[in-house]
C-alpha cells in the first residue's frame, strides 16, 4: 500500500490528492512508471485502464459515491476541497478509492451489496428518464 501511495504521489504532479485524466495520460507515456504501477497494484495494463475508467469520478462527488460504502463517517462531504480540482471538468481518480478497490476485490459479494447496487442503478435509471422527459418537453 505504501508503494502504491508513493507512486500515486509521483504521478500526482499538482499535489491535489487525486490523479487527473491529464496526469494519467502523462503517466501512460512513462513506461517505467507504468510498469511499476502495474507491479505494485498486481494488475495488468488492461486492468489498470479498467480501474481508472471505473473509479474516476467528477471532482465534486462525495465519499459515498466514490467508495460505495454508506457507513463512511464522512460520506456526504466532498472527498477533496481542492479548488483546482473543483474547477476542472476532468474526471479524477482518488488514491483511496483505487487502493480500497484493490483491497476489497477479493472479498465475496453479499446480498446486501447486490441490493445496494440494484438500488443505485434504479436511481440512475430514474434520473436518466427524468432528464429525457425534460428534453422531450423542451422540444414540444
Amino acid at each position: 500500500v505504501s508503494r502504491l501511495r508513493s507512486l500515486f504521489q509521483e504521478i500526482d504532479t499538482d499535489g491535489s490528492g487525486a490523479i487527473s485524466h491529464t496526469e494519467w495520460s502523462e503517466m501512460l507515456k512513462d513506461e517505467g512508471l507504468l510498469h511499476e504501477l502495474c507491479d505494485a497494484a498486481c494488475v495488468s495494463l488492461r486492468d489498470l485502464h479498467e480501474l481508472f475508467n471505473c473509479l474516476a469520478v467528477d471532482p465534486l462527488q462525495t465519499r459515498k459515491s466514490v467508495s460505495g460504502f454508506e457507513d463512511d463517517e464522512e460520506a456526504d462531504r466532498p472527498v477533496r476541497g481542492d479548488s483546482r480540482l473543483a474547477k476542472s471538468a476532468e474526471r479524477i481518480l482518488y488514491y483511496d478509492a483505487f487502493i480500497d478497490q484493490l483491497e476489497n476485490e477479493s472479498r465475496p459479494v453479499d446480498k446486501r451489496a447486490v441490493l445496494r447496487l440494484m438500488s443505485r442503478l434504479q436511481e440512475f435509471e430514474n434520473r436518466i428518464e427524468a432528464r429525457l422527459d425534460q428534453i422531450d418537453g423542451a422540444k414540444s
